[in-house]
This record gives structure tokens, C-alpha cells and sequence, in this order.
């Protein structure tokens, strides 16, 4: 019989399957020896989902264009679009996935799927596009209405349950013993005790990019250069940097680069996500866009209105990429998980200006 392993894929969850259902032995598509091993037939069901997303050329794409086309196989377009496999024998590669699905056909009724060209269907015509571009109208819509028309109890409101079936599937859960990151500017020449590091009071809350005035949350973020830029210091100013140990994992929704890189993990919800991953980056995106300090208060209401339904539906923070640094920020809603246990002191030497001529 012939076997592949642990070693012929990159995806996680197919490594996690294989070392939980496979055995020991020698592979015969990579060529990794004494390594967990399993037959290739029995991951056709982790496959059935991904490989579902393609359909043959002939069976949508105009003749025009089947004329010029350059086709790629499906194992082919495995490893372009998904990074799958682990080597680089092409060869092996199709020979891997026809044993795969050596009992079935993974298109049903079609059994020349395996040999021959393939695409995804909604990338050619541009089908998930156009859903992700309505749902970024929809929140547009949904922010010109907050800000400008109807504060608390706007008539447009976001879909809401297609949010709820969308949360879980950027979550992340933050490990006990992890490190985050919060800077204070010093309004002293001596460092702010770790005591004094969490965030404000009630009555000294202010705005923020996910909280409304009253309503405070622990901004953190990932490294210490990232907490400092994120406070804008002048350059002679002194900040301390306090060092959060997380207690308790954290249920936090990543969405700082959403994006699909373990596909096989998503199951039969695989093709929803990706018909809906280009409106997730766009919430990301307005998340961590730059925002004028004269313009915050009115720009953060639909984006505290985001945090807020996130907050409701359980999670502990969301994550969001910075946009003065190459780290990412969290606003966590749950702090008693969170406990300062070091502060240092910084000074800042030198700032540095990026800038374009716009007229």
C-alpha cells in the first residue's frame, strides 16, 4: 500500500489528522522515512470541501475564453491557491491527489473532474466580489447613518446575524503566560508603577477607537515599539511600558489580516467564508485606518458600535493592526484576564515623518 504523511502538507489541520489517526512508517510521495503516515484515502473528506470550491472550465466559462485559457489541474491549483503540499515533485503531487480520491470522485456524476481543467467558478466571474462589495456598501450606509442621521436607533443597521455566523470563524484564542504591551505617556521624569498601567477610570475615560466615552478598555498591543507609537510621543518625552501576563486565555476576534490560510479547517463552511473574506478585511481595514484626531470622536461611533456587538456576543477583544507600526493593537473588554507585572521607562530620541505631496 501506498502511504503519505505528515510531512507532504503545510496545513495544520491535515498534520493534526494524520498524527492523530496515522501510524509510523516510510512515505511514498515525499519520501520522509519513519514519520506518522496514513492512507491517502482516508483524508478525502477533509478534501471533499476545498476541492468543492472548482468546478471543470467547460461546464461555466464562455468559448471565447476557453479558447486562450491556460488550465491547471486541480492539484495544480491546490498548491497555487492554498499552498497545500509539503514537496515540490509535481508528478507525486497529482499521483497524491488521485489516491486520495481513488474511491469516489470528488464532484459527484463527474468523473472527468480529475482530468481536467479546473477553476473556481465565483472567483471568474467575480461572484464573491460583488457580495463583499454589497456588504461594504451595506456599512457604509450603516456609518453615514450613525454619524449624520440616527444616532440610536439608525434604520439601516448592518446585517447582524450574518456577523454572528461570521465572528467565529476569525477567532483566536490568546494562550496563559502570553505578553502584551500597554504604553503611558509620563507626566513626571519618573516611571508610572505597574499598579497604575491598566486602563482609565470611568470618569477619565475619553474616546477611543473601540470604546465610547465612559466605557474604558484596556488597549494592549504586541510589542513594545508598537504600544509606544500607538501613543504618538514628541521626541525628549518619557513613556512607560507596562508588560501585561495574560492569566486566563483570551477569546479574541483577529481581525488584523483576515484571511484563509488553513482551509481545511473550516470544513463544509469553507466556500461561506470565502464568499464573505473580502467584507471581513473591510472591517479590519476601517478598524485600523488612520484617523485624524479632529475627526475621531464622530469616526470611532461606528467602529465602538462594531466592538460593541462583539463584546455582546462573548469574545474578550478584538486584535487590529496598527497603523503607525508593524505590530497590532487589541482593545480588550476583559482586563481582570490581563495583569501588569513590570513597567519600564523609555525616552523617546527621534521621530520620523513619512509624507506625500497631495496638490
Amino acid at each position: 500500500m501506498q502511504y503519505c504523511c505528515v510531512e507532504c502538507f503545510n496545513d495544520k489541520t491535515l498534520k493534526d489528522y494524520i498524527i492523530e489517526h496515522g501510524e509510523l512508517g516510510n512515505c511514498h510521495f515525499c519520501g520522509a522515512q519513519d514519520v506518522t503516515c496514513i492512507l491517502p484515502e482516508k483524508l478525502e473528506d477533509l478534501f471533499i470541501p476545498v476541492v468543492g470550491l472548482y468546478d471543470i472550465i467547460e461546464n461555466f466559462m464562455p468559448l471565447h475564453d476557453l479558447k486562450e485559457w491556460s488550465g491547471e489541474f486541480i492539484w495544480e491549483k491546490l498548491n497555487e491557491d492554498w499552498d497545500v503540499f509539503g514537496f515540490y515533485d509535481y508528478e507525486k503531487q497529482e499521483e497524491l491527489v488521485k489516491a486520495i480520491f481513488a474511491s469516489r470522485n470528488p464532484r459527484d456524476g463527474n468523473d472527468q473532474f480529475l482530468h481536467s481543467f479546473v477553476e473556481m467558478e465565483d472567483e471568474y466571474w467575480g461572484t464573491k466580489d460583488e457580495v463583499s462589495e454589497e456588504l461594504g456598501q451595506q456599512w457604509e450606509q450603516f456609518c453615514q447613518e450613525l454619524k449624520f442621521k440616527n444616532r440610536y436607533f439608525p434604520g439601516r443597521v448592518i446585517d447582524l446575524d450574518l456577523l454572528t455566523e461570521l465572528l467565529p470563524f476569525q477567532e483566536e484564542t490568546m494562550e496563559v503566560n502570553s505578553h502584551l504591551y500597554r504604553a503611558r505617556i509620563c507626566d513626571t521624569l519618573e516611571k508610572i508603577h505597574p499598579s497604575q498601567m491598566g486602563k482609565p477610570p470611568v470618569e477619565r475615560s475619553q474616546h477611543g477607537r473601540a470604546n465610547p466615552i465612559g466605557i474604558p478598555y484596556l488597549y494592549v498591543a504586541s510589542d513594545t515599539t508598537t504600544a509606544i507609537a500607538e501613543k504618538r510621543p514628541f521626541a525628549k518625552e518619557r513613556v512607560t511600558v507596562g508588560d501585561f501576563l495574560l492569566k486566563r486565555p483570551l477569546k479574541v476576534v483577529n481581525l488584523r489580516e483576515p484571511k484563509v490560510d488553513d482551509p481545511f479547517r473550516y470544513g463544509d463552511n469553507l466556500e461561506f467564508v470565502v464568499m464573505h473574506l473580502g467584507f471581513i478585511r473591510k472591517l479590519g481595514f476601517e478598524l485600523s485606518k488612520t484617523i485624524s484626531p479632529k475627526e475621531a470622536e464622530i469616526e470611532y461611533m461606528p467602529l465602538q458600535y462594531l466592538c460593541e456587538y462583539i463584546k455582546i456576543r462573548g469574545y474578550d477583544g478584538v486584535a487590529y493592526k496598527s497603523a503607525v507600526a508593524k505590530g497590532y493593537n487589541l482593545a480588550i473588554f476583559s482586563d481582570y484576564k490581563l495583569e501588569c507585572i513590570e513597567s519600564e521607562l523609555y525616552e523617546i530620541k527621534n521621530i520620523q515623518y513619512e509624507y506625500e505631496k497631495v496638490v
